[in-house]
């Protein structure tokens, strides 16, 4: 159960990481809820920190263009002060031995808005 907990973590400009851990799972849980959760302390986080991109990584079922079934696949939404916004996803799936095999990665325009609240200096 306790690789169900959520963790997260931000990096700032000298290399150093400070975790985000989310607490267990309760009967209202959804994993919007979670992912809305992370949004809002990565976005506090880098604001803070005044970083110039930001991004949240999680593991997710998705429906890839021109499917006929969603995928198992690594999600990472990524975030530039510029306001590029892309999500790029690396779909999977597992060989006989447990261990992900990756496919063909796809990105689509980006959902994350942590870095709302800034935007660039005119001499950067």
């Amino acid at each position: 159960p306790a690789a169900h907990i959520p963790v997260g973590g931000l990096l700032d400009s000298a290399g150093h990481v400070a975790s985000i851990v989310g607490s267990p799972p309760e009967p209202t849980f959804t994993p919007d809820n979670l992912l809305a959760g992370f949004r809002l302390s990565v976005g506090a986080g880098g604001r803070r920190q005044r970083s110039r991109a930001v991004a949240l990584g999680y593991l997710a079922r998705r429906m890839p263009p021109l499917a006929i079934r969603p995928v198992e696949a690594v999600v990472v939404e990524v975030e530039h002060v510029s306001g590029y916004r892309i999500d790029v996803y690396f779909p999977y799936t597992t060989n006989e031995f447990g261990e992900p095999v990756f496919g063909r990665s796809y990105n689509t325009p980006g959902t994350l808005r942590a870095l709302d609240a800034r935007r660039p200096r005119a001499d950067h």
